[in-house]
């Protein structure tokens, strides 16, 4: 007998998920919110303990809720107003309802719960703590130019590099900024407070004759470095432009005091690989790539007002210099190098660790894995007139590399690696047996499974907290790690 398929009738009803009042207990390494009385634990994004929210589930886990805040209902004494007007769409800040020095600290004392759960007290022993409180002025909420020699310096105002999006679908709408919380949609600005004092009047200005140009069709996005005394803004273009549509953008930023750089697609004369050029230049020459002078590195940066290093939009750097310059004022003090060490900087980079400490040293070997940025070190290291630096293009997940690099026994090693890590070269350090190993993470996950997985016995003797991100969730750290 046949039998046929009868479809179940579907239950429309969409389960409502629980509205509930509550306060979090602490938070997590993630810098969220936990609610440990709670069961399930709930997880509750920008929520910090001492404050009672109204807060909505979003989503629920046989083990762990997840919710966000909709309404404050208790305040501490430590919120206050965002100083940002596009701060509750934008997903460039997630934490501006509080002072910065607070923030710190909450994110601070959270990476070093994380952390003493992870690591045995052997390796971070109870006497090596976090001491160290960032002197932020919380009484500034305004991006305005501030006494450099201050003890204590705004967290705003910090970023000296940032990607805004452009969206020209709409030839009427043109949105240029940051992605939306939680989302792909570009939030239109025309302001960022974090961003470097210098570079936001020309920015924006330039934002909105770009709206009004042609050429922004041809926009994918555009990078903004700034220092002390440049500004620059890099367009990276998806299409190639005519001579006119160069014209019309020479002419239309030519009150604009920043300098204009192109990031010419492949598609231009055939270029490849991309090619970076000046704007003024490119129009000089007519808009032929072929008589216009190619760019290498554009910029540069000179954090300790010695050490020039050069970069081009698409190379990375440390965006907040002040954080940058404590790191390496913090880093020589720990490491005490003389002209009898050996510093091999892995993850080198451009030379950030190498460039400084280059002249404390007897020698320096700067390993980095991208050939353009080793290169560009090189030339680093010539601008600077550094003799005894040697820059390697080395892959650093393949311990058999190493050999070629010649590394003396009782080292001294400074590794900054990207979020992923630095697993396989613990089994490098087992080998070498460094006298000392610098690390910098902006992963306390990868970095407590790298330190567990040291063969040779390590312990932590310096640690610190580094606020890269103010008014982020986002931490980082350095640590020292000495064999005993």
């Amino acid at each position: 007998m046949a039998q046929f398929f009868k479809a179940q009738k579907r239950n429309n009803k969409t389960t409502r998920l629980p509205v509930l009042d509550i306060a979090v207990d602490t938070v997590d390494h993630h810098g969220k919110g936990i609610c440990l009385t709670h069961k399930p634990i709930i997880v509750v994004a920008n929520a910090v303990p001492g404050e009672l929210y109204k807060i909505q589930i979003t989503e629920q886990k046989q083990r762990v809720w997840f919710a966000k805040i909709v309404k404050v209902l208790k305040a501490n004494e430590h919120r206050s107003a965002p100083f940002c007007q596009h701060y509750n769409e934008c997903g460039g800040c997630s934490q501006q309802d509080f002072s910065a020095s607070y923030q710190y600290q909450v994110k601070q004392d959270a990476l070093e719960v994380f952390l003493r759960k992870n690591l045995d007290d052997s390796v971070f022993p109870p006497s090596v703590s976090f001491n160290d409180v960032l002197p932020y002025d919380d009484t500034v909420r305004t991006s305005i130019a501030t006494d450099p020699k201050a003890s204590k310096t705004p967290a705003i105002a910090y970023r000296r590099k940032a990607r805004l999006s452009i969206d020209s679908r709409q030839a009427s709408k043109v949105k240029i900024g940051y992605r939306a919380k939680q989302s792909n949609k570009i939030i239109d600005i025309n302001v960022c407070p974090i961003l470097d004092t210098p570079i936001q009047e020309p920015l924006f200005a330039l934002t909105q004759v770009l709206k009004t140009l042609p050429i922004v069709k041809m926009l994918g996005h555009m990078t903004v470095l700034s220092d002390k005394q440049r500004q620059q803004v890099c367009l990276h273009l998806t299409k190639a432009p005519d001579y006119s549509a160069l014209t019309q953008l020479k002419e239309a930023t030519r009150e604009i005091d920043l300098e204009l750089t192109l990031e010419l697609p492949e598609s231009y004369e055939k270029s490849s690989p991309k090619s970076l050029v000046s704007l003024s230049n490119l129009v000089d020459a007519k808009a032929n790539l072929a008589k216009c002078q190619k760019l290498n590195a554009s910029f540069s940066i000179c954090d300790d007002g010695e050490t020039n290093i050069m970069l081009s939009p698409n190379h990375f750097i440390q965006v907040n210099a002040k954080v940058n310059i404590d790191m390496l004022k913090t880093a020589k003090q720990w490491l005490s190098l003389t002209k009898n060490d050996t510093l091999v900087d892995l993850f080198a980079g451009l030379g950030n660790f190498s460039l400084h400490f280059a002249n404390d040293v007897k020698q320096c070997i700067a390993a980095e894995g991208v050939a353009e940025m080793v290169e560009l070190g090189k030339q680093n290291a010539a601008l600077n007139g550094l003799i005894n630096v040697l820059f390697k293009h080395v892959d650093l997940s393949d311990v058999d590399a190493f050999k070629e690099l010649n590394i003396p026994e009782n080292s001294t090693f400074i590794i900054d690696p990207a979020r992923q890590g630095a697993l396989e070269l613990m089994q490098v350090f087992s080998k070498l047996k460094p006298k000392r190993i610098l690390y910098v993470s902006c992963n306390p996950i990868s970095f407590a499974r790298d330190i567990n997985c040291l063969d040779e016995k390590y312990q932590i003797k310096q640690i610190k907290a580094l606020d890269m991100f103010p008014f982020t969730e986002h931490i980082e750290m350095m640590a020292l790690l000495e064999r005993v």
